[in-house]
């Protein structure tokens, strides 16, 4: 039986959405055609940026997370993620074709679990 507070549970969340947040990482370094160490980087291009704010947007909105936990995982303040997020979400208001982007990974990253919990 699992509760919200116990720390069993709470360690099987962080170790879940952990898993989650490498999966949509590795899925968007794939899509935008970036490095890992880039997306985690202080700085980086406009390019990389984006990338990383649909990052913090896809795990923010596909996992467990929080914003402050996000942060610790890219190593930036609660507050980047926070706006990042902001961001990609007026963008995808704005631009039907970040929207459809968006969509598309968030399918892929459902697609894959499912295909891992059957074959499970």
């Amino acid at each position: 039986m699992s509760c919200d507070y116990c720390l069993h549970c709470r360690k099987l969340m962080a170790t879940r959405w952990r898993d989650s947040a490498d999966e949509i990482v590795d899925l968007v370094c794939r899509t935008f055609s970036v490095r890992r160490e880039e997306l985690m980087q202080f700085r980086g291009s406009a390019h990389v940026s984006f990338a990383r704010q649909v990052a913090f947007f896809l795990i923010r909105n596909l996992s467990s997370a929080s914003f402050p936990a996000i942060g610790v995982y890219f190593q930036k303040d609660h507050s980047t993620v926070m706006y990042g997020c902001a961001q990609i979400k007026e963008r995808m208001e704005k631009h039907p074709e970040t929207a459809r982007l968006i969509a598309k990974m968030s399918l892929r990253v459902g697609t894959k679990r499912e295909e891992e919990r059957l074959a499970a």
